[in-house]
């Protein structure tokens, strides 16, 4: 049961590592998408001056129409390849409350209210490189309300810091929720993402409140396990194994995985159960049968008692054996008796002569 024990904390440890891996490579790999558009406009200066140009006219020339469908067409064999992403936006600041949209080829305005997220995630991107949301309200009226994810990179002045607008990437939350959940080996184990500022990002959970969550990210301790810049905590909290990975690829976003402890020891619980009702079996056959061997010998003890109480009454009602195979008790019994026989022959003698 100990080695069981010592091997199941052993896989949970590497399974937990493994999980943690696999869901950074997933969020990289989407941060990789938003990378190489960032890429595409910082190192096309013609197609950042041509959308720069759009969002600053009051009204599209010929030249900025056809500059945007051209664009697009790169976007759009993204968005049309990849069932994962939802939609791409470019906002760019302007005067008018203007928004890229590369799969409908169009600038578009957007309502006063989205205009203000538009610009607070614009000042919130201007804090980091990246950003990353879940959002269940559209940027255009256009669009269905659906949980996505928001991945948003700053885009700079070509050779500056300054930032000038974001490119924002939408992602489809329940395609990443049935990745991740692919990822768990454990039932009823999960998975949740955590922002830099040490909030649970996503998702919801009915066993944990938020702030149980908060507490459990905060609750790590020790010296972390560190690979290739990447670090993984592991603790306990009440009946959960806990393992927090960190990466700087993820743009400070971290994994906190939590495992059920009866799931991890299941075996080793199943394997203690098992060899506590055997041991209760074992001591249950085991008195049964000292009972019915003590009652066995108890009865031939009670017969050499009646022998040497009365034994001209016993010797007639005492079944005699033959040989010492039939028990120690019996043969007891069988010279007891054999000794009787000859005093009483050799008293008779005596008293004849």
């Amino acid at each position: 049961i100990f080695r069981t024990s010592k091997e199941n904390d052993a896989d949970a440890k590497e399974s937990a590592y493994n999980t943690l891996k696999r869901a950074e490579s997933i969020l990289r790999s989407y941060y990789n998408h938003v990378d190489n558009a960032c890429v595409f406009l910082s190192s096309n200066p013609k197609v950042s001056m041509s959308l720069q140009k759009a969002f600053k006219e009051p009204s599209f020339s010929l030249d900025s129409l056809r500059a945007l469908e051209n664009i697009s067409l790169s976007f759009q064999n993204q968005i049309y390849t990849n069932d994962l992403l939802n939609a791409i936006y470019i906002y760019y600041t302007n005067d008018y409350g203007r928004i890229f949209a590369p799969l409908n080829s169009k600038i578009l305005s957007f309502s006063e209210e989205n205009e203000k997220r538009i610009l607070s995630l614009f000042d919130c991107v201007g804090e980091t490189d990246a950003w990353m949301e879940f959002s269940s309200t559209p940027f255009l009226y256009t669009e269905y309300p659906s949980e996505n994810l928001l991945i948003c990179r700053k885009l700079s002045k070509r050779a500056t810091e300054i930032q000038n607008g974001i490119v924002i990437y939408s992602f489809r939350a329940d395609r990443l929720k049935k990745e991740m959940d692919q990822l768990l080996t454990y039932p009823n184990q999960k998975l949740f993402l955590i922002d830099p500022s040490s909030n649970i990002l996503w998702p919801a959970s009915d066993s944990f409140t938020k702030e149980d969550l908060i507490t459990i990210s905060h609750s790590f301790s020790g010296q972390p396990h560190e690979t290739s810049n990447t670090k993984i905590y592991e603790g306990v909290y009440d009946n959960w194994h806990t393992a927090c990975l960190t990466t700087p690829r993820s743009y400070g976003f971290s994994f906190l995985l939590l495992t059920p402890r009866a799931e991890i020891y299941s075996t080793t619980i199943h394997l203690t159960s098992m060899y506590i009702l055997i041991t209760i079996l074992a001591i249950a056959v085991a008195g049964f049968l000292a009972l019915l061997k003590t009652k066995h010998e108890y009865k031939y003890l009670n017969q050499i008692i009646s022998v040497f109480t009365a034994p001209e009454t016993a010797i007639h009602n005492v079944p005699v054996s033959r040989s010492f195979r039939s028990g120690p008790f019996e043969f007891i019994l069988t010279n007891v008796i054999n000794l009787f026989i000859e005093q009483n022959y050799l008293r008779i003698q005596d008293s004849e002569k």
